[in-house]
């Protein structure tokens, strides 16, 4: 790789967007990792393994990526109050 486009990608994972994304990434994968631990056959012999150490290497990481796994928790405090603030699909009683 060049010296120019790892700039760019430094500059890519520096960014809001970036670190939205690689948050997204952790988030994703350690819950997905964490189902797998959660599976009666942990270490299958076909198919994906459960990986306790990634798994908590990610979630280690992952608040230096908060940007995602704050908006998540934003929805679901949004889903539980949704009588309080409504919702895009739910707007209120507009017409009275």
């Amino acid at each position: 790789m060049r010296a120019r486009e790892k700039k760019r990608l430094v500059k890519f994972a520096s960014s809001p967007r970036g670190q939205f994304i690689i948050g997204r990434a952790l988030y994703t994968s350690s819950k997905h990792l964490k189902k797998l631990e959660e599976r009666k056959i942990k270490f299958p012999r076909n198919g994906e393994r459960a990986a306790p150490a990634d798994r908590k290497d990610m979630e280690y990481l992952l608040p230096l990526f908060p940007l995602y796994q704050a908006s998540v928790e934003a929805m679901e405090e949004l889903d539980k109050n949704k009588d309080l603030f409504g919702s895009a699909q739910d707007p209120g009683d507009e017409n009275d």
